[in-house]
């Protein structure tokens, strides 16, 4: 959750000071913050310590992201913005997944993956660094209060918030839910790897259709179908079977992390160019917002109702999400 609060702080400070630096500047600086953060928390092995530490990890990444999808935002033009999102989020969501794999393989209980994470930060800041050929027009940035952005798109600030809800609780808890589950950590880790690599296939097909027709329509498609197969995950959970939970887990998260960036060009076809860097900077704030309500409100949710409640609650949120 501390995660998600560095998120948001990054949120208020970030277009403030892109006005002044940069793009560039902005984004090393930030990078920089995601790559010392783990270093403290392998220096300083306290659960104070590593809340802290994450708040500022958080906030780093937050950072980029924010800078980076207004890089590209600026960049797209709407007829093609579904497909060059789905790219972006493709390759994102493709490495994330990948290196789910990385705890299977390295003790978590070592230095090494820690190491991994800093090192990856700071390659990071290569290719923006040294490989640019262009870069946005930050000083014409504008900034876009809530209630304008809500005004521009009431379907794309409500429909996006209520899919994050699932994608970052999907993301953060997936795992802790298959182990709480009955299922050993090679099954848990499998299963969120096949999320990812058959959303790389999802991602791109529906952000080249969501550039055909109405993105809403697409949206609802994806809402659905991501309802079915979290129903499905729960009733391979219940009976034990390896396999349908490896299935039902992939459709879940392929039409689940597709969302995103369906969302987010449905957000930016309706706003002006100058206007992306600030969206982009509320987009990262509901992100935020939602991971720490997702994460944090989970926990009581299976408490009280049950391990059956995550999927279930996956489900209800997606179904909302298609009736709105």
């Amino acid at each position: 959750g501390c995660s998600y609060l560095g998120f948001m702080f990054a949120t208020f400070i970030v277009p403030k000071i892109l006005k002044d630096i940069g793009h560039i500047r902005v984004f090393v600086t930030f990078a920089s913050l995601s790559s010392i953060a783990p270093l403290f928390q392998l220096m300083f092995i306290s659960h104070y310590s590593w809340a802290i530490w994450q708040i500022v990890f958080g906030a780093g990444l937050a950072g980029t992201y924010i800078v980076i999808e207004g890089w590209l935002n600026e960049a797209s033009p709407n007829e093609h913005r579904g497909k060059l999102f789905g790219i972006y989020s493709l390759i994102s969501t493709s490495v994330t997944s990948l290196s789910s794999l990385f705890v299977g393989y390295i003790p978590p209980e070592g230095f090494v993956l820690f190491l991994v994470i800093s090192i990856s930060a700071s390659l990071a800041v290569m290719p923006i660094a040294l490989g640019n050929k262009w870069t946005p027009s930050f000083s014409e940035s504008e900034t876009i209060k809530l209630s304008i952005l809500f005004k521009r798109s009431p379907y794309g600030v409500i429909s996006f918030f209520l899919s994050l809800l699932v994608n970052n609780t999907l993301f953060m808890m997936f795992v802790v839910y298959a182990i709480k589950s009955g299922f050993d950590l090679e099954v848990g880790t499998t299963s969120f790897l096949m999320m990812g690599l058959f959303s790389i296939i999802t991602i791109y097909v529906l952000g080249y259709f969501s550039d055909q027709m109405d993105r809403r329509i697409v949206i609802i498609f994806s809402s659905f179908c991501a309802m079915i197969f979290a129903i499905m995950l729960s009733f391979a959970s219940v009976y034990k079977n390896e396999l349908w939970f490896i299935v039902a887990a992939s459709g879940l998260g392929g039409f689940v992390y597709p969302l995103y960036p369906l969302i987010v060009s449905h957000i930016n076809d309706r706003l002006k160019t100058t206007e992306l860097v600030a969206a982009s900077s509320w987009i990262v704030f509901f992100a935020s917002l939602a991971g720490v309500v997702g994460v944090i409100g989970i926990g009581p949710v299976i408490e009280i109702f049950g391990l059956n409640s995550f999927p279930y609650l996956m489900a209800l949120l997606l179904l909302i999400n298609c009736i709105y």
